[in-house]
């Protein structure tokens, strides 16, 4: 059986933890195919939220009560990011080096070339950019959300995370093996 969240249980910190449903041992760590954080955002204004699912190959829509509906995109999909501003569902394919977009109002989906590997994503929903760390080519592709044209940057040895700031336009890039 595999572990559940429960809102009440508490281990010295303010959110909730995964732990085993008989309750009686420790909470542990698990490594999951997503994270609250970057892999399960949520589309605030329709109340849904898209899990990746690395073994299918496929993003699950859920909203608060059940799933809605799954929909297939690359090769081994690892983050998914969503820019609520114009409901488009953008997914990191690893194993398929792309990205896919999915429209949040149809479901129909497109496919984007990225660099090796990519390992993130993140969206700047005022400049409606995104950006892929691409983990094995060492580059970043920056997608222009409007015409899902791409440009690479150099961004140093095996890129694996990008966070923006979307009121500054500043992207910042955590690089797994330089300094």
């Amino acid at each position: 059986v595999p572990p559940f969240i429960d809102a009440t249980f508490r281990n010295g910190q303010g959110a909730p933890n995964y732990r085993p449903t008989d309750g009686n041992r420790l909470s542990y760590a698990q490594q999951w195919n997503f994270t609250i954080e970057r892999q399960l955002p949520m589309n605030a204004m329709l109340s849904l939220a898209y899990v990746a699912n690395k073994g299918s190959n496929t993003v699950t829509v859920l909203d608060t009560n059940n799933q809605i509906s799954t929909i297939t995109v690359g090769t081994n999909p690892c983050a998914l990011a969503v820019n609520s501003a114009t409901n488009t569902i953008y997914v990191a394919n690893r194993g398929s080096a792309n990205v896919t977009v999915i429209n949040g109002v149809t479901g129909q989906t497109t496919t984007i070339a990225a660099g090796t590997s990519p390992s993130g994503i993140a969206v700047n929903p005022v400049t409606n950019t995104i950006y892929v760390p691409n983990a094995g080519s060492g580059t970043v592709t920056v997608i222009n959300g409007a015409t899902n044209l791409t440009t690479s940057i150099t961004a140093g040895a095996n890129p694996w995370a990008v966070s923006v700031n979307s009121t500054t336009n500043e992207i910042y890039v955590a690089n797994a093996n330089s300094d």
